[in-house]
């Protein structure tokens, strides 16, 4: 179905582009071990700019990881089903993922939008804006619930043909 390679195509392209974010949380991280462990002269930053640099690579990493089935699962049982009791397993857990998800979009929301509209900063050392880095929840959460309504219909139509759904 198209839907499902646009979504897939977005997910699969939003994952590409925020997986280079890696490169500067590691420079950071070295620049910080360095100076603490060298120089004896640890930053008052770092901490800050990881973190923060971190949320966009995990928050949307999340959807990146679930359409390429990188969460964890019980594989020891999960890989001794058919193609067919893998999708009943996964449609039956559906209610616990969405409930996750959906709470993350929601209540991410809120948590986004008071700190836009308080333009809120990291405060000190740095004073930079925090806001863009608390967005980043609702819309990984959004892009989770996506990626979750795509597979849920393909493990539907797993279920149903018996056969693995391939697009």
């Amino acid at each position: 179905m198209f839907i499902f390679k646009t979504i897939d195509a977005l997910i699969d392209w939003m994952g590409r582009v925020i997986s280079f974010l890696i490169v500067p949380i590691i420079l950071v991280l070295f620049f910080e071990t360095l100076l603490r462990y060298f120089f004896n002269a640890p930053t008052t930053w770092a901490y800050y700019v990881s973190c923060n640099l971190s949320s966009f690579f995990f928050f949307i990493g999340a959807a990146y990881t679930l359409l390429y089935k990188g969460h964890v699962s019980m594989d020891a049982i999960y890989n001794r089903f058919s193609a067919r009791g893998k999708a009943v397993v996964d449609m039956v857990t559906a209610p616990i993922f969405f409930f996750f998800a959906g709470v993350l979009f929601w209540n991410g929301i809120g948590y986004a939008w008071n700190s836009v509209k308080t333009l809120e900063n990291v405060g000190a050392p740095l004073y930079w804006p925090l806001y863009p880095f608390k967005v980043v929840v609702p819309i990984g959460g959004f892009l989770l619930v996506l990626q979750g309504v795509a597979k849920f219909i393909r493990d539907m139509i797993t279920a149903i043909k018996g056969e693995k759904y391939e697009h």
